[in-house]
């Protein structure tokens, strides 16, 4: 059997987010996955947000408490 990408980048969720570390980089962590493995991803972000610092590089926005940067043409715009 093979995995299809979004179960691919579940497992690489599961294997990040089960490490024991402070700081997790997700770069485009939805690209592959379909809605509900979206709204899973963004409530496993949301629990392990209370234990570790997450950086989210991605062109969409996601529904967390967090603070944002967002680079808009060339310029840094910070939101709570």
């Amino acid at each position: 059997h093979s995995l299809s990408m979004g179960q691919r980048q579940t497992m690489f969720f599961i294997r990040a987010f089960a490490r024991d570390s402070h700081l997790l980089i997700l770069d485009e962590p939805d690209s592959f996955l379909d809605n509900e493995s979206k709204r899973s991803m963004i409530n496993l972000i949301k629990m392990e947000s209370k234990k570790k610092a997450i950086i989210i590089v991605s062109h969409d926005d996601y529904e967390v408490d967090a603070k944002y940067i967002n680079f808009e043409q060339g310029q840094v715009i910070f939101k709570e």
